[in-house]
């Protein structure tokens, strides 16, 4: 992978190179990217990756918080329920304000982290749910 050729009228300033970083990230979790084309048609690329669901983060689901008083008196629990895992971030910082407010033990915070690092937004949504109501 490599770029093809540089285009001088193109407004477009990249180097041509995002599919060889592709290609790199892939390489590393050991699977496949490929492209799909024909002469004057679409061109579609394609890549798998390894998806196995973490059994630790369903036990963390499972598992009853200690306290769930902790979560359910803190307003800033509602504004983690609009963050979804990707803005980790913004959860993160959430979750520290928390922390720092002595809202929740830092257990509860790992837990959340942990689920939001995970990427799977439904495991992280569930969690809080589940610990914000009654």
């Amino acid at each position: 992978f490599a770029q093809a050729e540089v285009r001088q009228e193109s407004n477009t300033h990249s180097t041509g190179l995002g599919l060889t970083f592709c290609k790199i990230a892939i390489d590393a979790h050991r699977e496949e990217i490929g492209v799909n084309s024909e002469e004057y048609s679409e061109v579609e690329f394609w890549f798998t990756l390894p998806y196995e669901k973490d059994e630790s983060l369903m036990n963390i689901i499972s598992q009853p918080v200690s306290s769930k008083k902790e979560l359910k008196e803190s307003g800033l629990l509602n504004e983690l329920l609009t963050l979804k895992t990707f803005e980790i971030l913004k959860i993160e910082q959430k979750v520290n304000e928390l922390v720092n407010a002595e809202s929740i033990s830092s257990d509860i915070a790992k837990s959340i982290l942990e689920l939001a690092y995970s990427g799977d937004n439904n495991l992280y949504q569930q969690f809080i749910k589940k610990n914000t109501n009654s």
